[in-house]
């Protein structure tokens, strides 16, 4: 195991050197204010290359490295945006739900929840876009609601109790 060396900079943050197999050495800056620097010199007299990432995107070449790297697919990123700026969200409706075939609007799930349903995709694949009070709810649907994140428990707690 290659060693790494730490070093404390004062009022700037911390130095990580590590001496590469193949020669060279590449050292690491962390600063204070989550930026890093990354220099590498392949020979101690050479002029180092230097580059500096975010914090954010450091982490993310370091999931690269260790192989964690896992790139959203579209609908993900999708739907994590519209749950960041919209507070629309997609429940799935358990099977063992109490409330399978019965209607939203029998269930009053706006009022109970603060929660409202803006579509259902049916197990089949239907999709019920802004469906009305008689539309009934079955196992396996996925729910498009809108609703903040203490309303959404509280309709994924209706659906199993």
């Amino acid at each position: 195991m290659t060693e790494i060396t730490e070093t404390e900079l004062p009022g700037i943050g911390k130095r990580f050197k590590l001496n590469l197999r193949k020669g060279g050495t590449m050292t690491v800056v962390v600063r204070l204010d989550g930026e890093r620097d990354v220099y590498y010199r392949e020979m101690e007299e050479d002029e180092p290359s230097v580059f500096s990432l975010t914090e954010l995107e450091a982490r993310e070449v370091s999931s690269i490295l260790v192989g964690t790297y896992y790139k959203l697919r579209p609908l993900e990123m999708l739907e994590e945006a519209m749950e960041a700026k919209a507070g629309l969200h997609s429940v799935t409706v358990p099977r063992s739900t109490t409330v399978a075939g019965r209607p939203i609007g029998e269930l009053d799930i706006r009022k109970r929840t603060e929660s409202s349903i803006v579509a259902i995709v049916r197990d089949d694949g239907t999709s019920l876009p802004n469906p009305d009070p008689s539309t009934t709810i079955e196992p396996d649907d996925v729910l498009v609601v809108i609703g903040n994140v203490e309303a959404v428990e509280r309709l994924k707690t209706l659906l199993v109790d």
